[in-house]
This record gives C-alpha cells, sequence and structure tokens, in this order.
C-alpha cells in the first residue's frame, strides 16, 4: 500500500523510464500476489476494444514516414501496462479504503507544506529547496512548483484533493487552508480553473456538505489577498487567455483542436505525434497554435493518436462505466482532460484509478445499504 506514495514522483526518471512508472509496475505486481482473482465488468471489453484500435492505427500507418515503429512499440506497451494496472490495481487499494485516503492526505500534505516552505525561503533566504531558481519567477512572483517540474503539475494534488472531497473524507480546517493556499501559490491558471470547476461541480450535485462551506470561504479570501498582491502576473495570465502566442495556455488549448482536425481520421499512432508534427506540419498558422507538438488538451491527443474510433470508444467507456456511480469527479476528469495532453502517462492513469476505487467503494456501500434495508424488513 505504500509504494502509492510513490506515484508523486511524476517528474523524475531513471533514463527514460519515470519513477513514476516503475512504482505503477510494483503495485500491479504486489496488487496480484495480494488478491486472489480480478473482477472485469462486461464494460471493460472497450479496454480491449481501444488498444486493439491502436494497434490498427499503426498497421494503417506502417508505410508512413512519420511512423517510427520503435516509438509506437514503446509507447503501446506502457499504453498496456497502464490499462492493466487500472484494471488491477483498484480490487486490492479498494479494500482498505481508509488506508488509501490516508496516504492521499499524507502525500497532499507533504506536496503542499513543502511547496509553502519554497515560498517563504524565497522572500526570507532562509534554504534552497528543490525548484528554486529564477525560470519561476514571474513578473517579481515566484511561483511554487513542491516537487514537481513546473507549478501546472499540481494538477496532480488538486485531483487527489477533489476525489478526497467527492469521497467524503473528513480534512480538518488546517488542511484545507495549506492545501488551497499552496495551489493559489503556483499561479498557474489551469490550476484555479480546475479548482474552481471541480468544487462548483462537487456544489452542483449536492455534494458538498454544510462543513465545507468554511472551506469556500477560506480560498476565495486568500485568493482575493493573493490577488492583490501579484496584479501583474495575473493580468498577463488573463491577457494570455485571449492573445494568441506560443506561450498562450489558449493557444495550446486551441492549438490542439487545430492540429487534431489537421490529422487523419484514423490516427497517426500512439508515440508519434511530435514525428507527426515535425514532419507533415509546416503550416505557419499551426506552428502559431502549438508549441513543438505539446498539445495540452487530452481529447485532442487521443484523437490524433487513435483516431475518431479510438477517442469515441475511449470516451463512451468512461460514461458507460462511471455516469451512474461516480458522475461527480467523472465530470472533474472530463475538465481535467482539457488542461493536459499527457494521456499515456503514469500521472493520468492514477486518475483512472483513483475513479475506479470511487466507483467500487460506492457500489459496496449500495449493497451494504440495500442488504441493511432487507434486513429491517425482516
Amino acid at each position: 500500500m505504500y509504494l502509492v506514495y510513490g506515484m508523486n514522483f511524476i517528474s523524475y526518471y531513471i533514463g527514460k523510464i519515470g519513477i513514476a512508472d516503475l512504482v505503477l509496475i510494483l503495485l500491479c505486481f504486489f496488487s496480484l500476489y495480494k488478491i486472489s482473482y480480478i473482477k472485469i465488468q462486461k464494460k471493460d471489453i472497450y479496454v480491449f476494444f481501444f488498444l486493439f484500435i491502436n494497434f490498427m492505427v499503426f498497421i494503417i500507418n506502417v508505410d508512413e514516414k512519420y511512423l517510427a515503429i520503435d516509438k509506437f512499440f514503446f509507447a503501446y506497451m506502457k499504453l498496456i501496462i497502464y490499462f492493466m494496472s487500472y484494471l488491477i490495481i483498484p480490487n486490492y487499494l479498494s479494500k482498505d479504503i481508509k488506508q488509501f485516503n490516508k496516504i492521499i492526505i499524507n502525500s497532499l500534505n507533504f506536496i503542499c507544506i513543502y511547496g509553502l516552505y519554497q515560498f517563504i525561503a524565497h522572500y526570507l533566504n532562509i534554504g534552497l529547496p528543490y525548484g528554486l531558481d529564477t525560470s519561476m519567477i514571474s513578473y517579481g512572483i515566484f511561483r511554487i512548483r513542491s516537487i514537481f517540474r513546473e507549478p501546472s503539475l499540481f494538477l496532480f494534488p488538486v485531483m487527489m484533493y477533489l476525489y478526497l472531497i467527492v469521497s467524503g473524507e473528513k480534512l480538518s480546517k488546517k488542511n484545507h487552508i495549506i492545501i488551497i493556499s499552496a495551489f493559489i501559490l503556483s499561479f498557474s491558471l489551469t490550476i484555479y480553473g480546475l479548482l474552481f470547476m471541480g468544487i462548483f461541480t462537487v456544489i452542483a450535485m449536492k455534494k458538498l456538505k454544510l462543513k465545507y462551506k468554511s472551506l469556500v470561504y477560506v480560498s476565495i479570501v486568500i485568493f482575493s489577498i493573493v490577488l492583490y498582491f501579484s496584479v501583474p502576473l495575473v493580468q498577463n495570465h488573463i491577457r494570455n487567455l485571449i492573445v494568441l502566442h506560443p506561450s498562450s495556455s489558449t493557444t495550446r488549448l486551441v492549438g490542439g483542436i487545430i492540429f487534431a482536425l489537421k490529422t487523419p481520421y484514423y490516427g497517426v499512432g500512439i508515440g508519434n505525434l511530435e514525428n507527426y508534427y515535425n514532419i507533415k506540419m509546416n503550416n505557419v498558422i499551426i506552428k502559431l497554435f502549438t508549441t513543438g507538438g505539446a498539445v495540452n488538451n487530452i481529447i485532442a491527443v487521443i484523437k490524433i493518436v487513435s483516431g475518431y474510433l479510438g477517442l469515441f470508444v475511449f470516451i463512451w467507456y468512461l460514461i458507460k462505466k462511471y455516469s451512474k456511480v461516480c458522475k461527480d469527479y467523472l465530470i472533474i476528469l472530463f475538465v481535467s482532460f482539457f488542461t493536459w495532453g499527457n494521456f499515456n502517462s503514469a500521472g493520468s492513469f492514477f486518475f483512472l484509478i483513483m475513479l475506479e476505487i470511487l466507483r467500487i467503494n460506492r457500489k459496496e456501500k449500495i449493497k451494504y445499504e440495500k442488504c441493511i434495508g432487507k434486513c429491517n424488513n425482516c
């Protein structure tokens, strides 16, 4: 179970292999060792269909100049491992949901407290923690990134935080203040947007209980103070939403959609997005809208590499499996798809693992309540 802590190190690599990838593989084998059977639902056939579609895309593109066979098989093997991990690991982790949630809370506290220390250390010169460099200063404001490569990767702890809220896990007011403060000090509109949409989704679906009102009020106060002291930075971020240039967030989002529309309807093959972009995308306008093929939009990425059929199967599978029991976190997950484009990664699939754990536990709770209801009627 403690291997889950290793999933936080999504920014660290040993050669080409991410530490989070290695942890995911170890966790998968450990889960197989601990559980006697794997629960595979009929709906999970879509996973294998999606994998089949991606292999057929490779067959279709095999003679194309942009297709690098070695890159395809490396990415395809990763995809298989990720999906197998998603199908296997939740069966083990969901057996002790309290311990799993405790690990998530501890991870959040460490990430956020370390990030706050970075902020204090920068202005008081009391230490030089990881990530303290001039590249993280915008308009005189230091942006914390904690253990991550860049501030926008706070998306990872934001998704863990929203998972805890929708699962009904109790957090102290001190926890909320520490976590929200760190998110705000990342000065990332991606993080602000996802956090706002996540909390709004929970409120709209009447999952946010009265005790969480203090969280909302505290967030608004801290957010207002921080904005007041960082007006130039905020103005620049807001301007970047409507001004299209290579460093603009909107450029990468909209550009990803344009890029996707310009690629073949059947896909270019997983692992070959950058190759296709460098060889085929010579149009100056397209190059304005995308930064070296880096598309911050998972929906666009799946369409580009797997085609319209692959995109449809993937989305249909998630809706089919989770819309009844986990609609709240599923909506949050879909919103997150428009904030980053690293689909074939341990981080992305850890979100799916949390979603599946949430589904299993809610199903068990429903069964338990039905059983209690029958006993009361006897």
